[in-house]
């Protein structure tokens, strides 16, 4: 943490005119238990450069100016860029065909749910309807026991039971 006088020495600044900074709000301090303000080296070069690097004009031109590395780096990073973003539309293409496809499953699911809806209903209907007919029909009065030759049914059938057991007998005995 720097004291006003340390912060104005370092920027070639006026102390009275980084008190109205911090008074104005541009740049932030902190007061101790003095009353002094500390001021964050960090807070106060981003609000005020550095004295030695408004003189260094001078380092700056001795720097050799090799931009063919620079020009070279960012052809890289194009390219790279390219491929991602040609990646992102691969991505994208495939989520939106997912996505269809998706909503053409559940349009096909919605279909068949009402053909079955519509298929049950049929039978059921179906089933139902037999049961109403005979309730709507007229009742069929009771036949009259038929008659053969004049004789009941009774008398048929013992002729009938009669001839079985007959067939029965010599089958029996003649074995």
């Amino acid at each position: 943490m720097l004291t006003l006088g340390q912060a104005a020495k370092e920027t070639g600044v006026s102390k009275t005119a980084i008190s109205r900074a911090i008074k104005s709000g541009r740049l932030s301090a902190s007061k101790n238990e003095q009353g002094d303000y500390q001021i964050d080296p960090a807070e106060l070069f981003r609000v005020y450069p550095v004295m030695g690097e408004r003189n260094s004009d001078a380092k700056q031109d001795a720097t050799p100016k090799d931009y063919s590395v620079l020009q070279g780096n960012s052809d890289v990073l194009r390219e790279l860029l390219r491929q991602v973003e040609g990646e992102r539309d691969d991505l994208r293409r495939r989520l939106d065909n997912a996505e269809a496809a998706r909503e053409r499953e559940a349009d096909e699911r919605e279909k068949a749910a009402a053909e079955l809806r519509r298929l049950t209903l049929l039978i059921t209907h179906e089933q139902q309807a037999p049961k109403a007919e005979p309730e709507q029909a007229r009742p069929v009065p009771p036949a009259a026991p038929p008659k053969f030759l004049g004789a009941s049914v009774k008398v048929w059938a013992t002729i009938a039971l009669a001839s079985f057991m007959a067939v029965v007998w010599m089958w029996w005995n003649s074995r």
